[in-house]
């Protein structure tokens, strides 16, 4: 008997949140089921070793610049979407918004039913021309997965796709059970910091969408005891020579620290006090449910994503967008109450249990199984 056959297509293999979670569903799915899949990655990254590991992959090559993102030979097209439909495909699976545009390369010879997971809102949308995009091929999918409720709005509101057209099945965490035995790494001795200084972390790239620059100044608004982390991203160049002249003029350089792009960051979230996700727009952001994982407060803007869909269960504090000195007074009220940190710590690692991977695949594998019947 076949075996039922998926493709999947990510826009990159980056070291970011859609490309992991896409990496950790079909993880599960060599272990858990017996299909068999294949990647198109538009783009290669970081993690494109681990994409090869599970399956066979291709990758289409970026000419030049983002906005031609999906601008590639037509000999390389010709080759692989011949080779791909030999394959037949039981299912076709787009990770992102930004992987949308590769459904015409594919044409009207791919009758299988098809499913988009969609990681984004309004701004990535906007970036990518995705509204246009979507409300124009949204019927050739069975289903569109939004990752919170915020982006299940977003579609349904400002789209206006179908309610009964979208599945809210949240970001899965993987290895749940092994935060606790992770050992955090010592940052106030790597940095050399007082033991008494109090560790605010951030995560991700180095961007305006992740509010890097909010992080950095927020430390104007904050006490000489407060250290701010930011795990994640590159500096170089300009970029870098840009950066440290900001710092120098705010006079917090000494109270930065950045720490580039990490293959595991969990033991450095584990010795952070709290987690200040400071996103401008993160529809689930993973980073929030590993710090969360970590036992850390979370604190978040409102009408910035889904985070706020676990920090208003108990696990931290929801602010004004983009209100810094609210920021620094949640700081500061932390600081100062080590019993508050422990309370709402241990409330977001019992939450975040509820975005489990086995609990979030069983919901995204019931989606796959139903579609492939249809």
């Amino acid at each position: 008997m076949n075996q039922n056959k998926i493709l999947f297509i990510s826009h990159d293999a980056s070291r970011t949140g859609a490309p992991i979670v896409l990496l950790n569903i079909c993880k599960w799915l060599k272990s858990h089921t017996k299909f068999e899949f294949q990647f198109v990655l538009l783009q290669g990254g970081e993690l494109f070793e681990e994409f090869t590991e599970l399956a066979s992959t291709h990758v289409l090559k970026q000419q030049s610049g983002i906005r031609r993102f999906f601008t590639f030979k037509k000999d390389v097209n010709h080759k692989l979407i011949k080779n791909l439909k030999k394959q037949n495909f039981n299912l076709i699976y787009f990770n992102t918004i930004a992987s949308l545009k590769f459904l015409s390369k594919l044409g009207e010879d791919f009758p299988q039913p098809k499913i988009i997971h969609i990681h984004e809102l309004s701004f990535a949308f906007d970036f990518f021309n995705g509204a246009e995009l979507l409300q124009k091929e949204f019927s050739r999918f069975y289903k569109i997965i939004a990752v919170s409720k915020a982006v299940q709005e977003y579609l349904n509101l400002k789209l206006n796709i179908p309610e009964d057209e979208i599945e809210l099945i949240h970001e899965p965490l993987v290895g749940l059970n092994t935060f606790n035995l992770t050992d955090p790494i010592d940052l106030r001795n790597i940095l050399n910091l007082k033991n008494d200084a109090f560790i605010v972390g951030g995560s991700g790239t180095r961007d305006w969408r992740k509010g890097f620059d909010l992080f950095l100044q927020t430390a104007l608004y904050t006490n000489r005891e407060v250290h701010f982390v930011w795990i994640g991203g590159f500096s170089v160049g300009v970029e870098l020579s840009k950066l440290n002249h900001e710092l120098e003029r705010f006079g917090v350089a000494d109270r930065i620290h950045l720490i580039d792009s990490v293959e595991n960051p969990i033991p450095y979230y584990k010795d952070f006090d709290l987690f200040y996700l400071c996103s401008r727009e993160d529809p689930f952001p993973l980073v929030s449910l590993e710090n969360a994982a970590c036992g850390n407060p979370i604190l978040c803007f409102e009408n910035a994503g889904g985070a706020s869909e676990i920090v208003l269960k108990g696990a931290g504090r929801v602010l004004p967008y983009s209100n810094l000195i609210e920021v620094a007074k949640a700081i500061e009220i932390y600081q100062n109450n080590p019993l508050l940190m422990e309370k709402e710590g241990e409330a977001a690692r019992l939450i975040v249990k509820e975005y489990d991977i086995e609990i979030m695949m069983k919901k995204t594998l019931s989606l796959m199984q139903t579609s492939i019947k249809k």
